[in-house]
């Protein structure tokens, strides 16, 4: 699959974080992409090993821009805000450190964009496709079909897909969806891409886009001990999540009022405060015992965590 004649630009993001040593994999999946019209654009936030000069040394001898901005240790939704506000790309890729493409990534992107009408593109953030293990075996599920429109939340909470995938999304939705920046230093993203799905539906491919490879220490790692410490970010998305309302499959909204109890004691606000400020009280207090177990298993966590 090969369109050289697209005039479509791409920013290829890469967040980083003390993650040198795997940087030259990235440029090397890079360098094989047969869609050419593409920089790189690298965010580090805040490293401390010599991050800096291995980008120095691959700008100098690469085939394609590469961009490298330093910020000090905020997060990684920080890094994407500043991605976007940098980016030259009509589109955004992004590509974690420890992560790589298949030599067609950004030419299936593109492709399966450009197949979209004109007319129907304003509809649309972008394509999301699969991603593998290095044994070829797919991350998660695959989508319901090969090619398929819907957008963030019902791909989650109706078709119950798992499991990271990649793709690129417009830097002008993007740009109307800032991460903010006043929750803590660990925001889900899945925060943002709900409310970008909440106007803007995505096409989901199932082609392989990109190698997964999980690195220990990462924040997919980290995933419980950053949700309670983070615990303004959680809520604020628990929040949300309850008022999407019957577009919640059961299940779902269950856990999620459980997860908006469960935060709201992280963030010591009172059992009155919580009622009143729930969308229904009612339903606050069918769910408190368990939303207050969840917050006590917490506690005991970070207790054996330290």
């Amino acid at each position: 699959m090969e369109n050289q004649k697209s005039t479509n630009f791409i920013t290829v993001f890469t967040p980083t974080y003390n993650r040198a040593e795997y940087l030259t994999r990235v440029y090397e999946s890079l360098e094989k992409q047969t869609y050419k019209n593409f920089e790189w654009l690298i965010i580090d936030d805040g490293s401390s090993d010599n991050t800096e000069n291995i980008v120095k040394n691959l700008a100098a001898e690469a085939t394609f821009d590469i961009r490298y901005i330093y910020q000090e240790n905020q997060g990684k939704h920080v890094a994407i805000n500043k991605a976007v506000e940098n980016a030259r790309g009509s589109f955004l890729a992004t590509l974690d450190s420890d992560d790589w493409y298949i030599d067609t990534a950004l030419d299936t992107l593109i492709t399966y964009w450009e197949k979209l009408p004109t007319s129907f593109q304003e509809e649309f953030v972008g394509v999301v496709g699969l991603f593998a293990y290095t044994s070829g075996k797919i991350v998660g599920c695959n989508f319901p079909k090969d090619v398929f429109d819907s957008n963030n939340i019902d791909i989650w909470a109706k078709y119950k897909m798992n499991g990271d995938k990649i793709g690129f999304n417009r830097i002008d939705v993007m740009k109307q969806y800032p991460f903010p920046v006043n929750l803590g230093q660990f925001v889900t993203e899945s925060l943002v891409w709900h409310r970008i799905g909440a106007k803007y539906k995505t096409r989901f491919v199932n082609d392989i886009i990109g190698i997964k490879e999980y690195q220990e220490g990462g924040l997919t790692d980290k995933g419980l001990v950053n949700q309670v410490r983070s615990s303004k970010a959680s809520l604020t998305y628990h929040s949300e999540l309850i008022s999407y309302g019957k577009k919640l499959p059961f299940k779902i909204f269950i856990k999620s009022w459980a997860n908006y109890i469960r935060h709201s004691f992280h963030e010591k606000i009172p059992f009155i405060d919580q009622a009143i400020r729930s969308p229904s009280p009612l339903i606050w207090v069918m769910h408190l015992p368990v939303g207050f177990l969840l917050y006590v298993r917490d506690l005991w966590y970070l207790h054996i965590a330290r």
